[in-house]
């Protein structure tokens, strides 16, 4: 089994990316929003891999990763992820954003906009190094779980026989 999360929290190892940021101002916003609405956004390797064990899995191991956001990178396969992360982001803003905002923070519509196009803007610069806190983490299963406690989709990710999904 496997589990991938990122925690929306931007960071930067350059200060690039300074506190009062609007990427920061973002990152702030979505997780006082997601709390209103009773949950984190913020997530981490320790906190995965508790909640792995208590759900029955052993062997656990977490293994910690930056995912870049734009080209920024020196290294060629970074450089790659961060452009799709980059596009991931600019495409995806606006829904990862518009419910919790205007449901649970307040803002209207066009306020959101306004806000998003600032955050778009600071993504989109190459002074600016960012990237996502990016958990990996894997296990095995305990030998008293099946396929069959997970349900179809566990069966169907389970059965080595079938092959691929």
């Amino acid at each position: 089994m496997e589990c991938q999360e990122l925690t929306v929290d931007a960071q930067s190892d350059d200060e690039s990316l300074p506190e009062d940021s609007n990427i920061r101002k973002w990152c702030a916003n979505q997780e006082a929003a997601a709390q209103k609405a009773g949950l984190t956004l913020k997530i981490s390797g320790e906190l995965l891999g508790k909640q792995m064990t208590e759900a029955g899995f052993e062997n656990i191991v977490v293994r910690e990763f930056k995912l870049p956001v734009g080209p920024w990178p020196a290294d060629l396969r970074l450089k790659e992820i961060g452009r799709f992360q980059l596009v991931a982001m600019l495409e995806g803003i606006h829904g990862l954003t518009i419910a919790l905002w205007t449901r649970f923070l307040g803002w209207n519509v066009q306020e959101v906009e306004v806000f998003l196009a600032l955050v778009r803007n600071e993504f989109k610069s190459i002074k600016v190094h960012c990237y996502w806190p990016l958990y990996v983490v894997s296990s095995s299963l305990h030998p008293g779980l099946t396929a069959d406690t997970f349900g179809a989709l566990g069966t169907l990710y389970m059965d080595r026989s079938r092959g691929p999904p």
